[in-house]
């Protein structure tokens, strides 16, 4: 697990709510914020966006994804002790019935998104990781597989 292995500073990677995913229209990529959720074994991550968005349309057509989550703090020593993870893989929507259980979930980590989740054109997607690449000390990196 990513966990045991980098120890404790990977753990605020997932404490922060914030992550860019990066999609695909075949013409270019395409990158923005969102605020995610992810299962206790790091393997599924989620997320809601609009279907009026990019995001949706790219991953609809494409649904390779990578999602990166950092701990920066916005400072100059982020460069040397900042760690970040760029988890790679499939995106799917979730269906209606599967996505109350991850708009529970979702809202109890981001309140302040409730009323958007909510919204009848809002979607939610999962995400099985593949793979993480894990960066720290500027230029150390590691690549861990999900089993």
């Amino acid at each position: 697990m990513i966990m045991s292995r980098h120890g404790s500073c990977v753990v605020c990677l997932f404490s922060q709510p914030p992550a860019v995913p990066a999609t695909d229209d075949a013409k270019h990529p395409y990158a923005n914020l969102v605020a995610v959720s992810m299962s206790e074994d790091l393997k599924l991550f989620y997320f809601a966006t609009s279907r009026k968005t990019h995001k949706y349309r790219n991953l609809k057509q494409n649904p390779n994804v990578s999602l990166l989550l950092d701990s920066r703090t916005n400072t100059t020593e982020d460069f040397k002790q900042a760690v970040v993870a760029t988890a790679v893989g499939q995106a799917a929507e979730i269906d209606a019935h599967d996505a109350e259980q991850v708009r529970l979930i979702h809202v109890k980590r981001h309140p302040p998104l409730e009323t958007f989740v909510l919204e009848p054109e809002c979607a939610f997607f999962q995400v099985a990781v593949q793979k993480y690449i894990v960066v720290n000390s500027f230029q150390n990196v590691t690549e861990l597989p999900v089993e």
